[in-house]
């Protein structure tokens, strides 16, 4: 691997998850849970927010249809299977159906910050991508849903 871009995604965020959960841990008993994890959450939403960026940047532009050819980086591995649902110029719909985020969380003790250190990441990520699209989810495999329903509209 030459460099960090060429580490799978589910890799990247097993290893940040055996960095940041103890050091979140700490804050917590030191600052309170709500007060940690907002942070954290803070943080994490800068980072997915200039990953967003990058991605558009790499991808050659910030369209839906740019977004949806990122799909394959996100699962890797087989670390995500989507089906998208819809697809034009203003929307872009997928459903993820399997989750090995979700099952790498649990296997390593920490399911309680899944959604805090990858599900929060992503409308963050979305906008760094392209401000003018709205993100909606209701369900995801990390909180107990079937899938993940992932929509994304670009209204101007």
């Amino acid at each position: 691997m030459k460099d960090i871009n060429s580490v799978p995604m589910l890799l990247r965020r097993e290893i940040e998850a055996r960095i940041v959960v103890p050091l979140i841990k700490a804050y917590e008993a030191e600052l309170g849970k709500e007060r940690a994890q907002a942070i954290a959450a803070q943080v994490i939403k800068q980072d997915a927010n200039a990953a967003g960026r990058f991605l558009a940047k790499r991808f050659g532009g910030n369209t839906l249809a740019d977004f949806e050819k990122t799909l394959p980086l996100m699962g890797e591995g087989g670390a995500i299977e989507s089906e998208v649902t819809e697809r034009n110029d203003r929307t872009l719909c997928f459903d993820v159906t399997v989750c090995k985020y979700a099952q790498m969380y649990r296997d390593l003790g920490i399911e309680e910050y899944g959604v805090l250190l990858s599900c929060g990441r992503d409308a963050s990520l979305f906008e760094g991508f392209n401000p003018e699209v709205t993100f909606k989810r209701n369900n995801t495999i990390m909180e107990g849903g079937a899938r993940c329903d992932f929509s994304l509209t670009k209204e101007k």
